[in-house]
């Protein structure tokens, strides 16, 4: 497995600081960061300073014999900047080329298992634009882990009870002369059922009488009652149909799903 650029430069650091310094140090105490003014290069430590603490020599002259050995620079009170050659660059780019796909695979989470919930619409309610916000970053974040060999167990947790899905069959009930039949295509199921959520979400705020039919409703909805079961089941199925025509649009596949 090809080492990454941080890898190859503490490995770098490492022995320029043992053979300069007369004591090595371990090199997860070896951090980088990267400067944040561009001149002073692309990758910066401070291992001159922390290594003073012990050794009782001056943090500057350290790191000016460190930074001589790897054709660095000193700034400040010893921090040593250094700035990649445009050569590596191209040879990188020689390598994203000849790797594909593989190019930046590593093992640095090898042995993890990690979950990962993210999306979490709510059956009832549309797909918008903040579950996908959330899709692409959820999804984005579990690659990235997969591709340094950790197992990624995606989840996504949906509420099919409350009083968003009262709010959807009342409307559902309003609206029973536009109940798409099973043959619809999904765009007008999904369509349908926004518009039923809507209808009830603005009765429940605008109309007295519309909201103790809703809290009424919610209630028969968590006993199960055979009154709204059907339009329930209904409701839902859409729903989750919808959804993952969706998932399959975007590459998401979940390995879990957690209902209310």
């Amino acid at each position: 497995m090809q080492k990454s650029i941080k890898e190859e430069l503490r490995e770098r650091i490492y022995k320029a600081v043992c053979e300069v310094a007369g004591a090595c140090v371990p090199k997860d105490q070896i951090k980088l960061e990267h400067p944040e003014v561009e001149e002073y290069g692309d990758y910066s430590t401070n291992i001159a300073m922390v290594m003073t603490r012990d050794l009782k020599v001056s943090p500057v002259e350290l790191a000016e014999k460190i930074a001589k050995k790897m054709g660095a620079t000193v700034a400040g009170p010893g921090f040593i900047n250094i700035k990649l050659q445009n050569d590596y660059f191209v040879s990188e780019m020689g390598r994203v080329i000849t790797q594909g796909q593989e190019y930046g695979k590593g093992l640095a989470l090898y042995g993890k298992r990690v979950m990962v919930e993210f999306t979490d619409p709510n059956p009832f309610k549309e797909f918008h634009i903040g579950h996908l916000y959330s899709n692409v970053v959820g999804e984005a974040l579990c690659r990235l882990m997969e591709f340094q060999g950790a197992e990624v167990w995606r989840v996504c947790y949906q509420g099919d009870v409350g009083l968003h899905v009262a709010k959807s069959i009342w409307g559902m009930m309003k609206l029973k002369e536009e109940t798409p039949k099973e043959s619809d295509d999904l765009e007008t199921k999904a369509k349908y059922m926004g518009k039923a959520y809507a209808m009830g979400a603005t009765g429940y705020e605008e109309d007295e009488k519309t909201k103790r039919e809703i809290d009424q409703l919610n209630k028969k909805i968590y006993e199960k009652d055979v009154q709204v079961r059907e339009l329930w089941q209904k409701g839902r199925s859409w729903s989750l149909e919808y959804f993952e025509r969706i998932y399959r649009r975007l590459g998401t596949k979940f390995k879990k799903y957690y209902f209310e």
